[in-house]
């Protein structure tokens, strides 16, 4: 069924910093529609949209019921290859099957091919990237000529007891970094790490900084340096999602020398040991499906499950 906008009564007009929480709320409905439970917290889309070239008033679009409910959400940004449709582009359930969600990515790809056709899209590859969470959203990108570029698992361990405190190898060690100095530490050695994976991109130190610590969920006391005696060779940076009730572990690092010798275990082991002292009983992070050192299978070996994907998908653009 579609439905045009004259008979669901709606509005359209870009967001502002003023909608944070409502569009937080359409998001938590949609995961627990999806999933079961919410599973979004304000502070993972306010680093979204204070990203250094990020533009809210003119990259977003929020759909508005007429009671001024927000129904819909879509931002398109220049990304890591060419322009990115935001994951977290959304229509309520209430108003799903009417044609608002192909209605929204047309709107982000229409402002993608207009930042690509401007002046500062000429050194840009002409490529949009989309995130597909849902079997529907799946099918709707594939039916708009977009191709699978990449799986991520998302996984998950929940914890009955505390999990087992990490043995390190003889020299290695972990401690919290220290705040305000050893920021561009954690962030060469996460950049370096990841460099291998396919479909990463270099993030430079300003942003990385932006996206990782300055956010109201960012606890120094949880981003970690683990030393060969007093080297930095590896980095991990979780958050304690307390409103969601989770632990989270969003970047793990272990610099290539220092990789297969077990220390990522420890490593993360300590994560976890951590996130369960705060009371967080269930972990969660995402991995690249074809990472090539295996990570997959290293996480399935401590316990944690995959419990759904995230489909990265692409679409050439022509001139």
């Amino acid at each position: 069924m579609t439905a045009s906008f004259e008979q669901l009564h709606l509005t359209q007009r870009p967001a502002t910093l003023d909608d944070l929480q409502s569009v937080t709320e359409l998001l938590c409905a949609c995961d627990v529609a999806d999933c079961g439970e919410p599973d979004t917290e304000p502070d993972d889309i306010l680093a979204d949209w204070q990203q250094p070239d990020f533009d809210l008033a003119t990259a977003s679009s929020v759909l508005i019921a007429p009671d001024g409910q927000i129904v819909g959400y879509t931002d398109a940004h220049c990304g890591d290859t060419g322009m990115t449709i935001s994951p977290y582009t959304a229509v309520h359930p209430a108003y799903r099957n009417q044609g608002l969600e192909r209605y929204l990515l047309h709107l982000s790809e229409q402002r993608a091919r207009q930042y690509l056709d401007g002046p500062d899209g000429t050194d840009i590859e002409r490529v949009i990237r989309a995130y597909g969470l849902t079997e529907s959203g799946n099918q709707l990108l594939e039916e708009e000529g977009y191709q699978l570029l990449k799986i991520d698992w998302r996984m998950e361990i929940e914890f009955d007891e505390p999990p087992p405190a990490p043995q390190w190898p003889e020299g290695i060690s972990a401690r919290p970094y220290i705040q305000g100095q050893e920021e561009r530490v954690a962030h060469r050695i996460i950049q370096e790490a990841f460099s291998e994976l396919a479909h990463r991109s270099y993030h430079p130190f300003e942003e990385w900084v932006s996206w990782a610590t300055q956010r109201d969920n960012f606890d120094p006391s949880l981003l970690f340096l683990v030393l060969a005696g007093e080297e930095p060779i590896g980095a991990v940076l979780c958050y304690d999602e307390r409103e969601l009730g989770w632990g989270w572990v969003r970047q793990l690092a272990i610099l290539k020398p220092w990789q297969g010798r077990g220390i990522g275990k420890q490593f993360l082991r300590h994560a976890f040991g951590e996130l369960y002292r705060r009371g967080r009983r269930r972990v969660g992070l995402t991995v690249d499906s074809q990472n090539p050192s295996g990570a997959t299978y290293f996480y399935q070996h401590l316990g944690m499950h995959v419990a759904s994907q995230i489909r990265l998908y692409q679409k050439q653009v022509g001139r």
